[in-house]
C-alpha cells in the first residue's frame, strides 16, 4: 500500500514540475524585457485605371403606329359555298332529360344480388420468429 502512495506522489510532483516549466517559457528567456510589438506589413498596390467596356447597340427604327378614328369593316372573302342547312332536321336524344320524366314513371334499377364476403385464406404462415432479425443485428 505504501509503495503505491509513494509512486502516485512522485508522478504528481513530476506533473507539477512539467506544468511550471511550460509556464516559465524557454530556459534562457529574459522575462524582464518589454515585449516587442511590430506593426503589420502593409502593401500599397499601384492603382490601375482601365476603361470600362462600352456596348453600343445598333439603332432600331420602328414604324409609327397609325391610328384611324373610324375603322372600316371588310367582310372576309368566301372560299367555298356555305353548307346547306336543313330546316326540318331535328335532333333526337337517346337520354331523356330528368325534368321531363316523373320519378314514379321511371323504371327502378335491378337490386344487387347479396353475396357473402370473401374470406382471406392464408396459404403460408408468416415467419414471425425471423421478422426484424436484420434490425436487431444493426442495433
Amino acid at each position: 500500500m505504501g509503495d503505491i502512495a509513494l509512486l502516485t506522489a512522485a508522478l504528481d510532483l513530476h506533473l507539477v514540475r512539467l506544468i511550471r516549466g511550460a509556464m516559465a517559457g524557454p530556459a534562457g528567456a529574459d522575462c524582464s524585457k518589454e515585449p516587442k510589438y511590430e506593426q503589420r506589413q502593409v502593401i500599397h498596390p499601384e492603382p490601375r485605371y482601365e476603361q470600362r467596356p462600352v456596348i453600343t447597340p445598333d439603332p432600331v427604327y420602328k414604324r409609327p403606329q397609325v391610328i384611324t378614328p373610324d375603322p372600316k369593316y371588310v367582310p372576309a372573302p368566301l372560299i367555298g359555298e356555305a353548307p346547306q342547312s336543313d330546316a326540318g332536321h331535328c335532333h333526337t336524344y337517346k337520354v331523356e332529360a330528368p325534368w321531363n320524366v316523373l320519378p314514379w314513371e321511371k323504371a327502378l334499377p335491378p337490386e344487387p344480388v347479396a353475396t357473402s364476403p370473401r374470406v382471406k385464406v392464408v396459404k403460408v404462415q408468416p415467419d414471425m420468429a425471423r421478422r426484424g432479425a436484420v434490425l436487431n443485428i444493426l442495433w
